[in-house]
């Protein structure tokens, strides 16, 4: 195993780098595509052209597809793939498609059963950084929810305020208009009602007899 793992290691080494034909003209994506132009120098396997993938590039078949360490690499996604793992054989790996909390429950789980994890170095400390992390983000969240809330209160209160005078302007304009409609009627009544006119050549005998000495009326 060893011995195959180290001709496996200068092989990768020696292996060049397979990009498709006229990836340095386009910018294509670094993925591999079989040459199939009829032309094509690469597919021809011209000298002085980058070499296609072929069997000899491969790895020995004792160690292929193996970590390292020649353990086999699994993926874990959840909690049912870590019960199935076997220690002496498998060496596991957290899916970059896991959620934080997911990832706690798992790494106690692996931390309780002592099962290595590549990706995480100390778990201990991975652990104890992300319930801190939850936790600033749970307090941030609080936070957000009551200014919300007070927002809510301080626009209600000003939704308020602006009812009440505006309540209070239709009011004083009703009371603007009822006094114009009621102005003209006053008007109208006025001049319906002829104020009595005094008969002063009456008043002025009347006053003359009274100033006559011996004379009372």
């Amino acid at each position: 195993m060893k011995k195959a793992l180290e001709l496996r290691k200068k092989l990768k080494a020696k292996k060049p780098t397979f990009l498709r034909s006229d990836s340095n003209r386009g910018k294509y994506k670094n993925k591999w595509r079989k040459p199939r132009g009829i032309h094509n120098k690469r597919r021809l396997k011209f000298a002085g052209h980058q070499k296609n993938p072929s069997q000899g590039f491969r790895s020995p078949k004792e160690v292929r597809g193996l970590h390292t360490s020649g353990l086999e690499l699994i993926t874990i996604k959840n909690i049912k793939d870590l019960h199935k793992i076997d220690i002496k054989t498998q060496i596991a790996e957290l899916s970059s498609t896991l959620g934080l909390r997911n990832k706690l429950i798992i790494l106690e789980e692996c931390k309780s059963k002592k099962i290595p994890i590549l990706n995480i170095k100390d778990i201990d400390k991975f652990i104890k950084e992300s319930r801190e992390k939850i936790e600033t983000k749970k307090k941030v969240k609080q936070k957000k929810t009551k200014d919300k809330e007070k927002s809510k209160k301080e626009a209600i209160k000003k939704a308020e305020e602006k009812k009440a005078e505006k309540n209070k302007e239709e009011k004083q304009e009703k009371v603007k208009e009822d006094v114009l409609k009621a102005k003209p009627q006053t008007q109208e009544a006025q001049k319906q009602i002829i104020p009595k006119q005094k008969d002063t050549a009456q008043a002025k005998a009347g006053h003359q007899a009274s100033s006559v000495p011996g004379t009372k009326q």
